[in-house]
């Protein structure tokens, strides 16, 4: 029994496979003579059909929708900015996946890609555009619609002049048709004009909409992208240091690295011409709180020289050396694409007792943003 399930369960398998391969295979069929006969439209489903059957679609089908959809754009560009859009989509992602691997339609579609590049890239822009040249459009009928009317009245005048033959009438009639010719050329000026005028409008809207996109693409980068900043941090004892950072973006936690030190001179420290100085390194977190405002934590190693003298001994004093835990908090702010200040507290051996805090403040400088 379960030998004979077994079997219907295979035969069952394999007329489905059989099926889809056969349907697959007329599917390209058609979509190949839908191209070469130039039924754009119809080529476009046969594709969208593979790929909805199918996880990998030969390039030479993807191409075929994509010149077909490039032929059906050139015919009207201004039908359907979704249609575009699509269009752009399918264009990028032929030219990532098959870049370098010498596919015959690659070069074909980089070219479909220049073409669709002239075209508005954004919905405000479309729209603009498309209006402008529907107006063009009404306005063309119309100035063929005067003319023709122009023409028409021409040829009635012209007839009645030759059916009448009188003088007078006809030379009233030849002055009659020289001011509507007058009125023609002018009316034919005044809409020029106002065509011009149109098209201009049409440019400066497309211009502001592009310098309002270029401002939020900027103000987008600086609140969301992540970022990575080198400059000095300073402090009460440890003046001189350096600070790098990296956070930003869609990551909660980022890190930060610091280095101070006092730069004392050895015969400063065995003099005791200088008492306060130390030598700092620590590293930790940079934790996100907002699109400008970070919480830096950090521990590290911590070291000050101090003179050993024995006032028994001939011997000059000598230096020795005390290490410590190093523990560290502040805030880090973004003023800016370029600049950013630090403040905050560095703690020495806070595991054996609290002492007062040394105050430190930097300021760095952003060096990219991704």
């Amino acid at each position: 029994m379960k030998k004979n399930l077994l079997f219907f369960a295979l035969l069952f398998f394999s007329l489905q496979f059989s099926f889809a391969q056969k349907s697959a295979s007329t599917i390209k069929q058609e979509a190949s003579e839908a191209f070469e006969n130039g039924e754009y439209e119809l080529t476009v489903t046969r594709v969208n059909q593979l790929s909805s059957v199918f996880k990998q679609v030969l390039p030479q089908y993807l191409a075929y929708r994509i010149k077909a959809l490039g032929a059906i754009v050139s015919g009207n560009p201004y039908d359907s900015y979704q249609r575009l859009e699509t269009t752009r989509s399918f264009i990028s992602s032929f030219l990532k996946k098959f870049a370098g691997k010498d596919d015959p339609n690659y070069n074909s579609i980089l070219e479909i890609r220049d073409v669709f590049d002239t075209y508005p890239k954004t919905e405000t822009s479309f729209i603009a555009t498309k209006k402008a040249k529907e107006q063009e459009a009404i306005n063309k009928k119309n100035l063929e619609l005067k003319a023709a009317e122009i023409k028409r009245k021409k040829e009635l005048r012209d007839l009645v002049i030759r059916d009448s033959m009188a003088v007078i009438y006809a030379a009233n009639a030849r002055i009659k048709y020289s001011s509507d010719s007058i009125q023609a050329v002018k009316q034919a000026e005044i809409d020029r004009v106002k065509r011009q005028n149109s098209a201009i409008q049409a440019e400066k809207g497309r211009k502001a909409q592009e310098i309002v996109d270029k401002k939020n693409a900027r103000i987008h980068n600086f609140r969301y992208n992540t970022f990575s900043n080198l400059g000095v941090i300073i402090g009460d004892v440890a003046k001189y240091g350096i600070l790098f950072e990296h956070g930003g973006g869609n990551n909660f936690l980022g890190y930060h690295i610091a280095l101070r030190t006092s730069a004392v001179a050895k015969q400063d420290i065995l003099s005791g011409k200088v008492v306060k100085h130390r030598t700092e390194f620590d590293v930790g977190p940079n934790i996100k709180l907002s699109n400008y405002l970070y919480l830096n934590l950090g521990a590290g190693y911590g070291y000050y020289n101090y003179p050993n003298r024995n006032d028994y001994s001939s011997q000059p004093p000598s230096m020795e050396m005390q290490t410590y835990l190093v523990t560290s908090g502040g805030l880090m702010i973004r003023l800016g694409r370029l600049i950013n200040l630090s403040s905050g507290v560095s703690f020495m051996d806070i595991d054996k007792g609290f002492y007062k805090p040394e105050i430190v403040a930097g300021l760095t400088f952003n060096l990219k943003s991704k």
